[in-house]
């Protein structure tokens, strides 16, 4: 985080809620490992404006709710721990910036997986409908869904489509790739590319 802590103490001072925990240029290209379950603040935000490519891995990230993510243009932060809740917070991912936000974690677990995601900017990459939220899907201002890999994907999140609009990516490389989008679609503009 530039002060020398690492995220399990940072999160530990961040407990109080809304604080942002910065992470240090220098940590472009490692990757995180969670020796534990974490729990996240209500209000915490994560900036990884200053690095270029990020992994968080390992165990779960325990959501008492609002959880946000910022990242520039041309920066990766991948997540692959779980976002989840006690069952009883309103857990709710919100990603901003220009970045993109990889998502490879179990997210949509039955009453205590991540209840939504907004994204606001950038991408918010998935390989599957069990890396989002067990609940709503919003994105704007031009913000993209990409999915990847190979083989039939379906999300079944209803999709909210704010201001400005979102694109869905998704890069057929042959055989019977596709992803189906089997939730409700409502809002603003739906670019496909």
């Amino acid at each position: 985080d530039g002060g020398g802590l690492d995220l399990r103490e940072a999160l530990a001072l961040a407990a109080g809620g809304n604080k942002t925990i910065g992470f240090a240029a220098g940590l472009s290209g490692s990757t995180i490992t969670l020796g534990n379950t974490y729990t996240v603040a209500a209000g915490t935000v994560f900036d990884a404006d200053t690095v270029d490519t990020l992994t968080i891995s390992g165990q779960t990230l325990s959501l008492q709710g609002a959880f946000s993510v910022t990242n520039g243009s041309g920066d990766t932060l991948t997540i692959n721990s779980h976002l989840a809740d006690n069952g009883t917070d309103n857990s709710a991912l919100s990603s901003t910036g220009a970045g993109t936000l990889v998502l490879g974690g179990t997210n949509n677990t039955a009453s205590t997986g991540l209840n939504s995601i907004t994204v606001s900017g950038g991408t918010l990459q998935v390989a599957g409908d069990t890396n989002l939220s067990t609940g709503n899907l919003t994105l704007e201002n031009g913000a993209t869904l990409k999915g990847t890999g190979t083989g039939q994907h379906f999300i079944d999140n209803n999709i909210s489509l704010g201001s400005g609009g979102g694109t869905i990516e998704y890069a057929n490389t042959g055989g019977t790739d596709n992803l189906r989008l089997t939730g409700a679609i409502s809002g603003g503009d739906l670019t496909k590319t």
